[in-house]
């Protein structure tokens, strides 16, 4: 790995000129040319460098693990290479089978190497080794299984024990009075299991065997169950070993006294779970690897100095939940067919291929008409104000929804959460009010939640030239935009037109067609300035804010490529997946195909952040009940299970969002959609657009923000008139339209 000081001989210039470069400190561009080159032919990284003088980084960090068969090493393991990855290091992979012999091996191996640290997660009790890692200042990590603690370790351990207090909390509820635990040895001390098995409420029986092979889990719990025949329910300690504990369950079901239940300790997973496990202690793996890897990272930074430090991951026990599908066809000769006019959006056609499980479970037809946004407000009108039965479902605009319910066009169904208390328990907090509540009653279910995010381009905040061209430019480290006004620095920045050196053609994208997605745009900014549309039913959206917020977005317009339309949010993902733009603002929705490498050109490389400013709009769609529909209840049952838990795991991964908060929390499809994880901060931060409340006006909210804030911003953008003559315009035709009502 390169130093400064091959930079320096690289260039053909001292160390202090290249220190000079990187730090903006010299404007000698013939000197800042030659430095410039070197790093980039060198690939030098003085972050990484910074503790290391004497060119002995190698930049590896070695990894020793039992094997990589068992599914939950192949996600620590993956989620440790990602997180070292985008710091520059590399992996060095050695298994063990738990022999205390070759992991010793594998230690003295790796310090003939060099290795910046070690990442260690095995059974093995005695690590005797220890000493020659502290000797070459290398740190170690200690991951997932159980060690004896000494003074100076770092470990990233798994707390089981609210986890299974709960699982026999249900164990009980079940009326399971001997129950088989099979685990692995290093998930859990010896000690901690014999205090679970003093208990009065039930016998527990264990075996710990010394690999989470299939076979070893059939020969544990043939032993087990074979010499103790009332055992009703097993708890496994991985999925591996639960296959063979399966095998051994179907030999000896003919002599167990009731069915046994199996639950599982692992990654909980909507796919291979269904029909499998009757409940499963869930643990983030993904979480794991991702704490260990930054663990080792920030103790190689300190030059592998000892000190202390437990991360700890909690482990969560889940009963299973319905599946998805079960297998079960249903024929109905008198099938009725629930017709539900739905967004014409690309997401939102992930429901129609999901309720094929539905139609063929329940044996009932559900046709879908879709429309685009201003169509399907239309076609809604219509059917409400002609008494309509032949929709039964309406999917609404969260702005719709106070008209719908004046109009008498949605079923109250206030009821359904006294009735359902679980299903909406997971649903994210605040998106029941915020889409479904009017006047204190439910109306609809949330759907499609949204919020915005900034996504970027990551290589390109990581790269050390441009860093240095940026900090020389602006007097200012390049880091991800808090503000709008570091949001334009940034745009600029990576804007050809701007800067001859960027390495693209334009900063950002942005909508330029005046309309509803223009004044959405322009509320990020107005919000952020501290501006509003309507206060107290009054419109005050023009003010001194509200100029400043218009000039800050007119300025971000220069950064985009002006020969290009983009009317809708498809039209920027597409922009932003062809790899044309170094960050856009996005609602999550709009979002699920650009870490797709099949369809994006910047997949593996999408970061993502709260937008500038901090005020997302909120946006989202949810779904109701036709007051006319002549079939409600059936209605509602399919609506249910389009809004419930039991499609939400595959809505989420076709599409990439979700309702349901145990999606954004479970980090096991982070590498699907890593921006998932700051969802629910975003939605919490989120706002709702300003509307005009009891109106008489049919769709004036909507015109509000398409027809008026959208078409006089979109002309402001394109020059054709002034900041006043804009906010002028928009006050004075919002007091027209209120007049006219």
């Amino acid at each position: 790995m390169a130093t400064i000081k091959d930079v320096a001989a690289a260039a053909g210039v001292s160390i202090g000129s290249v220190s000079n470069v990187i730090n903006g400190k010299t404007n000698n561009q013939e000197l800042i040319d030659k430095v410039e080159t070197a790093i980039k032919e060198l690939g030098f990284r003085p972050d990484a460098n910074a503790r290391s003088l004497k060119n002995t980084q190698t930049n590896i960090i070695g990894i020793i693990v039992n094997n990589i068969e068992e599914p939950r090493i192949q996600v620590m393991i993956a989620a440790i290479e990602k997180e070292l990855r985008t710091s520059g290091y590399s992996i060095l992979i050695k298994t063990t089978d738990n022999n205390a012999i070759l992991e010793k091996k594998h230690i003295e191996y790796f310090v003939q190497q060099r290795v910046d640290g070690v990442i260690v997660s095995t059974a093995v009790q005695n690590k005797d080794w220890l000493y020659q890692l502290n000797e070459n200042n290398i740190p170690v990590v200690f991951m997932d299984k159980k060690i004896n603690m000494k003074n100076n370790m770092n470990v990233v351990t798994i707390n089981y024990k609210d986890a299974l207090q709960k699982c026999l909390l249900w164990c009980r509820s079940n009326n399971h009075e001997k129950i088989g635990f099979i685990m692995e040895n290093g998930i859990m001390f010896e000690q901690e299991l014999e205090v679970l098995q003093h208990t009065d409420e039930e016998e527990i029986l264990y075996k710990i065997v010394g690999d989470y092979s299939s076979e070893s889990g059939f020969k544990a719990a043939y032993e087990l169950l074979y010499e103790n025949s009332e055992i009703t329910v097993l708890i496994v300690s991985s999925y591996m070993m639960a296959q063979g504990v399966k095998k051994a369950i179907e030999i000896l079901r003919e002599s167990a006294n009731r069915p046994l239940s199996l639950i599982c300790i692992k990654a909980e997973n909507w796919m291979e779970d269904d029909n499998s496990f009757d409940g499963v202690i869930n643990v983030s793996y993904y979480e794991i690897g991702t704490k260990a890897a930054k663990q080792i990272l920030e103790a190689a930074l300190m030059g592998g100095q000892e000190y202390t430090q437990i991360k700890t991951v909690d482990a969560v026990f889940k009963v299973a939940n319905t599946p998805f599908y079960d297998g079960k066809d249903c024929i109905s000769e008198h099938s009725s067919t629930i017709n539900v006019a739905i967004l014409d959006a690309e997401v939102a056609k992930v429901l129609p291929m999901l309720t094929k499980v539905y139609e063929k479970e329940k044996g009932i037809k559900v046709n879908f008409i879709a429309l685009e946004y201003h169509e399907l407000w239309n076609y809604i009108v219509e059917c409400v104000n002609g008494k309509d039965a032949s929709v039964d479902i309406f999917m609404f605009d969260l702005v719709w929804l106070e008209d719908l319910v004046k109009m008498s066009g949605l079923e109250e169904i206030t009821e359904l959460q006294s009735e359902n208390e679980e299903y909406f328990s997971d649903i994210i907090n605040g998106a029941l009010e915020n889409h479904g509540v009017y006047d204190g009653k439910l109306y609809g279910l949330p759907f499609m939640t949204g919020t915005q995010m900034l996504f970027y381009q990551k290589d390109l905040f990581e790269d050390i030239t441009l860093k240095i061209q940026f900090q020389r430019k602006y007097g200012m480290e390049l880091m991800l935009p808090r503000t709008w006004d570091e949001f334009n620095l940034v745009a600029e920045f990576f804007t050809k037109r701007f800067n001859a050196n960027s390495p693209m053609q334009y900063g950002t994208s942005l909508i330029n067609k005046g309309n509803l997605y223009n004044s959405i745009e322009f509320l990020n900014r107005l919000w952020a300035y501290g501006g509003s549309v309507i206060t107290d039913n009054r419109i005050t959206i023009n003010s001194d804010y509200a100029h400043i917020a218009l000039d800050s977005y007119k300025k971000s317009y220069q950064y985009m490529n002006m020969g290009e339309s983009h009317e809708n949010w498809s039209s920027i993902a597409s922009d932003f997946k062809n790899g044309n733009t170094a960050m856009t603002v996005l609602y999550d929705s709009y979002a699920f195909g650009i870490n797709d490498s099949m369809e994006s050109k910047v997949a593996g490389n999408v970061g993502s952040c709260i937008i500038p400013g901090q005020c997302p709009v909120l946006g989202g769609w949810s779904l109701g009940i036709n007051h006319n529909s002549k079939i409600k209840k059936i209605a509602v049952d399919y609506m249910m299970w389009a809004c419930g838990r039991r499609i939400a795991n595959p809505f989420a991964v076709l599409s990439g969002i979700s309702n349901r908060k145990s999606f954004y929390v479970d980090k096991e499809l982070d590498g699907l959609y890593p921006w998932k994880r700051d969802i629910l901060k975003s939605y919490s931060r989120s706002k709702k657009r300003e509307i005009f409340n009891n109106t008489k006006i049919l769709g004036l909210n909507i015109k509000l923000y398409d027809e008026i804030i959208g078409w006089e911003i979109g002309k402001a953008l394109t020059g054709e008139q002034d900041n006043k003559s804009t906010l002028d315009n928009i006050e004075r035709k919002l007091n027209n339209l209120r007049k006219e009502g």
